[in-house]
């Protein structure tokens, strides 16, 4: 019997409706995140405050020598320290994640708001965050949606800060098309119609072509209707059990706990693991797989702690396609790993 898979693409989410809300009237609606960020950079001119642990695809737009890194501490919060008076001068824009559904600390949020005082624009990635329920202070929020569930592609930006109006868009929605097409063929593997994961090829396809794909597309109508009518409550309730009960259960000394859940609603459940990249694979060898946030930046100066986050931090999948069941066996696994005397 196969071992039921942990983790990876979801499955596409099928279209119970056709009702489209006005509640989002104001946002942009394109085809993922790195779109957003694309737009946003053509209505910027100078440099950029950016987190040194974030996603390459969010600078990909964006030239080398137009941004200036800051540091992320081992909490995940913003290192000010790590910001110069000269960084701050020399700054139109400011860009932060709430790391994994989690937000800044108090006395950061009002170091940002100060930030805005001085007129820096404000540049908050929900992506993590969207369904946390804490107030969002960007004068831009920017999330891409699909990282939540089953959903071609959706970057959503929020501002009342540009005016969109002149935005041309072209046709093609390629990137959609090629994240659909794996989602079928998921589901035909582990329907066992198919006993090769050609899916995970199509899904890097997918990546691949929206790394090079220059053009600004709207987001597909199907994935508009999955945004709209998507049970929002339950995926928030299977979330927050799941991580709760990891926080609870996973007690081995060799993984650390980062965040304590109190009214968010989380992404992962990240962890700092001893031997994390030994952990990782004896993970996916019993079909459960932690992704890594994120692959190192270039150019990041090589004092930041975020090297040392970045060398150890680990993602434990705790989303709505799982229950306190899987949860256990998470658990199981890695304390099996620890239990081998090379990894204790």
């Amino acid at each position: 019997m196969k071992t039921k898979e942990i983790g990876s693409e979801f499955l596409l989410e099928k279209i119970n409706s056709k009702k489209i809300s006005k509640e989002y009237e104001k946002c942009l609606f394109l085809e993922n995140g790195r779109q957003c960020y694309k737009v946003l950079n053509d209505k910027l001119k100078g440099k950029i405050l950016f987190p040194a642990y974030a996603c390459e695809s969010m600078i990909q737009n964006i030239g080398k020598d137009r941004i200036i890194y800051y540091d992320v501490d081992y909490n995940l919060d913003i290192d000010f320290h790590s910001i110069s008076d000269e960084d701050i001068n020399s700054a139109e824009a400011f860009v932060y994640i709430n790391y994994y559904g989690f937000s800044q600390s108090k006395k950061n949020l009002e170091k940002i708001q100060k930030l805005k005082e001085k007129n820096i624009l404000i540049v908050e990635d929900i992506t993590h965050s969207a369904f946390s329920g804490f107030e969002f202070i960007g004068d831009v929020l920017i999330c891409s949606i699909r990282k939540w569930f089953g959903i071609e592609g959706l970057g959503i930006l929020y501002t009342n800060k540009f005016d969109f109006t002149d935005l041309e868009f072209c046709d093609e929605n390629t990137f959609s098309s090629l994240r659909y097409k794996g989602f079928m063929e998921k589901e035909s593997f582990l329907n066992g119609k198919d006993v090769n994961k050609i899916y995970l090829e199509t899904f890097a396809n997918a990546e691949d072509y929206a790394n090079h794909f220059m053009e600004i597309s709207r987001s597909t109508s199907a994935a508009m209707c999955r945004f709209y009518n998507y049970d929002y409550e339950q995926m928030i309730k299977k979330r927050r059990e799941n991580y709760l009960f990891l926080e609870k259960n996973l007690l081995t000394n060799n993984v650390y706990q980062i965040k304590k859940l109190n009214q968010e609603t989380p992404l992962f459940f990240p962890v700092y693991a001893k031997h994390r990249d030994d952990l990782r694979q004896y993970l996916i060898k019993n079909n459960i797989f932690c992704p890594i946030h994120w692959p190192k930046l270039d150019s990041i100066d090589s004092h930041f702690a975020v090297h040392q986050l970045l060398d150890n931090i680990l993602s434990i999948p705790i989303d709505q396609r799982y229950d306190i069941n899987d949860m256990t066996r998470i658990i199981e696994t890695i304390t099996d790993f620890y239990e081998n005397d090379e990894f204790s």
